[in-house]
């Protein structure tokens, strides 16, 4: 479908029996194929992006503040699901950021060990990443101790993606500390 004629059936669209969802649907795969807004010419080709970004990790993990990246294999045309605009390129979670899994605590562990008033860091489970906002409850009252090193900490900004049970792709959040 053509933008003019997107426009024009609209009002049609948005009517229909889930059609607030089938837009919502449209206007993202729309925006993940780059088809959303015009390109800027302007912009820098995400091959170099890609290349800064390989550097500045090879740097952070020389100067041991992140482990070495593991190198991906590259993306074979068969996994391309659709063509980019100019500029744009596919590459792996991987290959832009560090992809871990999180630690998980029994509920008589949490209450044995980790509720207790110390300092430390806030624990959070896919219970504390609201499905609506996309904000993290950081006062769920499970602390773990500065000096456990048995737990991942995650930095301000990081991007939440819960991966398993019924939550598995559905609850995001970034992190606000």
């Amino acid at each position: 479908m053509d933008a003019d004629l997107f426009l024009q059936q609209f009002g049609q669209l948005a009517q229909g029996e889930g059609g607030i969802k089938k837009l919502r649907d449209v206007i993202l795969q729309l925006a993940v194929c780059g088809k959303l807004v015009e390109q800027n010419p302007a912009d820098e080709p995400s091959e170099m992006l890609l290349k800064n970004i390989e550097a500045e990790r090879k740097k952070l993990a020389k100067a041991g503040k992140i482990k070495t990246p593991k190198l991906t294999p590259a993306i074979s045309p068969a996994e391309i699901p659709f063509g980019l605009p100019k500029n744009w390129a596919w590459t792996r979670l991987g290959n832009i950021g560090s992809i871990f899994n999180g630690d998980s605590i029994s509920a008589s562990e949490k209450e044995r060990e980790y509720t207790k008033k110390i300092q430390g860091y806030n624990y959070i489970a896919t219970k504390d990443v609201d499905f609506v906002s996309r904000k993290i409850n950081c006062t769920n009252g499970i602390t773990i101790p500065f000096d456990n090193k048995g737990f991942k900490v995650a930095h301000k900004g990081a991007v939440f993606i819960c991966a398993e049970g019924g939550s598995a792709g559905k609850k995001i959040a970034i992190t606000e500390e």
